[in-house]
């Protein structure tokens, strides 16, 4: 397989799973973590240092009483922070998720309209290889040589098929996030770039199903007479 077919099965990975998800689930503005959350999730963790910290001050008795209170299954809301040391301890925590969760939502939303760009180089790159193999079919039967190996053309099918369908639900996606089917609107202040490149990608769809059906119909072996 060539170095551009590989290139496109990265861009239509990278669409399909990573792109739109990853950038819903670590925008800033769609994440909240609570102090209460933070130190429940470190308790059902069981790595809670501050909480190790202060185990050894409760009383024989304490113990007991929270022992019978798991074996009953009682559930008891996370407790906040009691000490100051906690509560810092708690907001550097915070600080460190909330920068963590920023700087990924920053680096896939500057990757993602550079992706689609390369996506539309490889939509026209994927036209002309199909147009190419269509020529080579047509040249031969035109001229009564022996048919090449079909094996090139019948893997232009299956990428064109790939092709086709991450573009279909790149759009359908983009559609339903810029109007609120789904989710909030990401990367608004992009959305006519992101807009005018989906477009683009529509467009050289339709001329690649154009192209992918008169491959598959020149494959056929049943067709007779000469191709113009």
């Amino acid at each position: 397989m060539c170095d551009c077919d590989l290139d496109l099965v990265a861009v239509c990975t990278f669409i399909s799973e990573l792109s739109l998800d990853e950038i819903i689930q670590y925008d800033p503005a769609a994440v909240t973590f609570s102090c209460e959350e933070g130190f429940a999730f470190d308790e059902m963790a069981g790595e809670s240092s501050v909480t190790g910290a202060t185990s050894d001050e409760a009383s024989d008795s304490e113990d007991s009483r929270s022992a019978r209170q798991v074996l009953k299954g009682a559930v008891k809301k996370p407790k906040k922070p009691k000490t100051e040391l906690q509560r810092k301890l708690q907001q550097v925590y915070d600080k460190k998720s909330r920068t963590n969760k920023r700087a990924r939502h920053h680096a896939l939303s500057e990757s993602f309209v550079p992706v689609l760009e390369e996506f539309v180089n490889l939509m026209q790159f994927r036209i002309a290889r199909t147009e190419n193999e269509i020529n080579l079919l047509c040249l031969a039967k035109k001229t009564g040589s022996h048919v090449p190996s079909t094996t090139t053309a019948h893997r232009q099918l299956e990428l064109n098929h790939g092709a086709l369908e991450c573009i279909k639900m790149t759009e359908e996606d983009w559609r339903r996030r810029k109007s609120g089917e789904s989710g909030r609107c990401f990367l608004r202040q992009l959305s006519s770039e992101i807009q005018h490149l989906l477009n683009s990608l529509l467009a050289l769809g339709d001329q690649l199903r154009a192209a992918t059906d008169e491959l598959r119909w020149r494959l056929k072996e049943e067709t007779v007479g000469v191709w113009v």
